[in-house]
């Protein structure tokens, strides 16, 4: 049985909730967090972006439409 490693043998993902996804990005940007995408993208529901953490898990940030 191998090792079980957190950070790679995980499938979730958290979204959070942000009232600004620009200004959310760019603050995030300033703190070296990488984005998966260059734009953010768009559903029925609102805004997203996506980005992983130091372990590679992938996580959103996401703006609801009013």
């Amino acid at each position: 049985m191998s090792q079980y490693e957190h950070g790679y043998n995980t499938s979730s993902t958290l979204v959070f909730s942000v009232k600004n996804l620009d200004e959310k990005i760019k603050e995030l940007k300033c703190h070296n967090v990488e984005f998966i995408h260059q734009t953010p993208n768009a559903n029925d529901w609102g805004r997203y972006a996506a980005f992983k953490d130091p372990s590679g898990i992938v996580h959103e940030i996401f703006e609801p439409y009013d």
